[in-house]
Order: C-alpha cells, then sequence, then structure tokens
C-alpha cells in the first residue's frame, strides 16, 4: 500500500453492503477502493469534500483556499503589501516561483546554471584567474562552448541546463535538492511538475498497518458522504496527533479519550480535527460491529 492515488470528484459510490469476514482488517481489506489504497492520496481540486474553489489567478490550477487564492499567490499578494486583491488577480502571472527556466552561463554556448556574476562555477573560475576584468571585454575573448558535445540535461523536465558534477540535477536544482535533504528524486521532481502541492494532497506516510487501512477507510467515507468540507491540512492535523500515540486502532481508545488527549489548538482548527478524528473512530466501529438494526437484533 504505498505510491500515490487519484480520487475522482464528488462521486457517489455505494458502500460495500455486509462482510462475511469475522475479523475487522478483513473487512477493511474488503472495503477500502483501490482510489485510497494508497499512502498519499492526490485529490482533484473540484472535489465536494476535499477540493475548493479555484484560485482567482486566471490560469492557476491550485485551489483557492486564502481569500480566493492558493497558498502561493496569497503569499506573493502579501509580500506585495496587499494590494486591491481583485487588481493583484488580474495581473499577476498563475506560475509560481521557482517553476521558470533558469538563465544559463553567459558564456556563449554554455548551458551550465549561473553561480557567480552571470558565469557558471567553471567559467567564474577562469575570470578569476585572470584578475577578474571587466566582465563585457572578458566574455567578448572567451571562446564558445561547442554546441553539439554531447551534455545532459537537468531532471526538471522544463529547465535546460546541464546537470553538475554528474548529479541529476543542474547547480541550483542541485542546491535546493541537497538543502531539502536530498529527498527521493521522484517526489523532487513531482513538486516542479505536478501543479498541485503537496500540501493539497491527503498525506497518510506516518500511518502504517490496520490503522493506515482505517484512516483510508475513513476517508473513503466522508468523500462518499459528500457534506462536510475537509481540508488536506484537518487530515495532516489528526494523522501526525494519532500516528504519535502509539495506538494500532482507533478502537483501541474511547471517544472520551480521543476528545481528552486531542490538542488544543485554534476554536475553529481544534473542533474541526477533532471531530475528523472522533468521525473516523465512528466509521470504523460501525464496520466492525454494524450499525442500527444490525447491532440491536444482531443482523
Amino acid at each position: 500500500m504505498s505510491g500515490e492515488q487519484r480520487i475522482s470528484r464528488g462521486e457517489d459510490h455505494a458502500r460495500v453492503p455486509g462482510w462475511t469476514a469475522s475479523g475487522l482488517l478483513e473487512k477493511l481489506m474488503a472495503a477500502v477502493r483501490s482510489e485510497f489504497r494508497a499512502e498519499v492520496i492526490s485529490i482533484d481540486p473540484g472535489d465536494l469534500v476535499f477540493g475548493g474553489p479555484p484560485c482567482m489567478v486566471p490560469g492557476c490550477p491550485r485551489i483557492g483556499r486564502s481569500r480566493g487564492l492558493c497558498i502561493g499567490h496569497h503569499t506573493r499578494w502579501t509580500g506585495q503589501g496587499r494590494p486591491d486583491i481583485e487588481e493583484f488577480a488580474a495581473t499577476t502571472g498563475p506560475d509560481m516561483r521557482g517553476h521558470a527556466p533558469l538563465p544559463p552561463c553567459k558564456v556563449p554556448g554554455c548551458r551550465y546554471g549561473v553561480r557567480v556574476f552571470g558565469l557558471c562555477t567553471s567559467h567564474a573560475g577562469k575570470w578569476d584567474r585572470v584578475g577578474r576584468p571587466e566582465p563585457h571585454e572578458w566574455l567578448s575573448t572567451v571562446a564558445p562552448v561547442d554546441p553539439s558535445a554531447e551534455r545532459s540535461t537537468c531532471l526538471i523536465s522544463f529547465c535546460e541546463l546541464w546537470i553538475q558534477a554528474r548529479g541529476p540535477f543542474c547547480a541550483s536544482h542541485g542546491v535546493i535538492w541537497r538543502k531539502a535533504g536530498k529527498p527521493d528524486l521522484e517526489d523532487f521532481t513531482r513538486g516542479y511538475e505536478d501543479p498541485i502541492p503537496g500540501h493539497e494532497r491527503l498525506d497518510l506516510r506516518k500511518l502504517s498497518g490496520q490503522l493506515l487501512l482505517e484512516m483510508q477507510y475513513a476517508l473513503q467515507c466522508r468523500h462518499d458522504d459528500g457534506r462536510i468540507k475537509t481540508p488536506p491540512t484537518r487530515i495532516r492535523h489528526v494523522v501526525s496527533f494519532v500516528a504519535g500515540t502509539g495506538v494500532s486502532s482507533f478502537l483501541d481508545w474511547s471517544e472520551e479519550t480521543w476528545r481528552e488527549r486531542f490538542p488544543r489548538g485554534k476554536p475553529t482548527t481544534g473542533s474541526s480535527s477533532t471531530a475528523m478524528l472522533i468521525y473516523a473512530r465512528r466509521q470504523v466501529e460501525e464496520l466492525q460491529h454494524g450499525r442500527g438494526w444490525e447491532v440491536e437484533f444482531g443482523l
């Protein structure tokens, strides 16, 4: 149960009606559909439960959760002194910072990334060794790089710069990758390729075993109910807390215990996260024991 799945927009799926297996784990295995059987679940921005309205900026595919703007454009708007938001949305571009092609070294034909004074590491070293003459005059004397020489380009698809020191990235993207702790290459590049940012995914990687299946089932139920807006930030809040408790199932603790131990944050955020946690427990409990007439009469 790894990798990433994508759930569709506001579809109405019927719940599996009954179970012949006796154990909760078997019931979960039978109940959780393939689109929720993942540690990271992508959502459609227009999903009725986990999605939201589109960002006000034309052409931006992200969700406008902050005053009608996605988090990236909201940060840009704040950095510009909070101008008229309608005018800002109409005049700013949809691309996020860091998602545009990077300039190459100024030496003709060289496509290594810029490190200093518009030059790559190699040409900056040559310029330094001759006493750092006036840059424009020096550039006119430098032999251009043979454009026919075959070199690998950066792993980021839109970046046309050459890789640095046999690594997978150009100089700039390599620095960012190393500062991030050298994460998985696929995950790192997806942050550039995929227009939907990581915080708009349902990330369950902190959970494992049956507890992971229980959370997946709860999210599936919440999606199928189609009634209560539940942003991914709420799910991360719940997942982070549950992962740190050491429990192996939501049923290990009573509702009262979960309510008592769940950290209290802002009134709206805390209550919404607590409600999601209790909802998850109830869904798992109903799956295990049945609901309504099933429980009362042992059906």
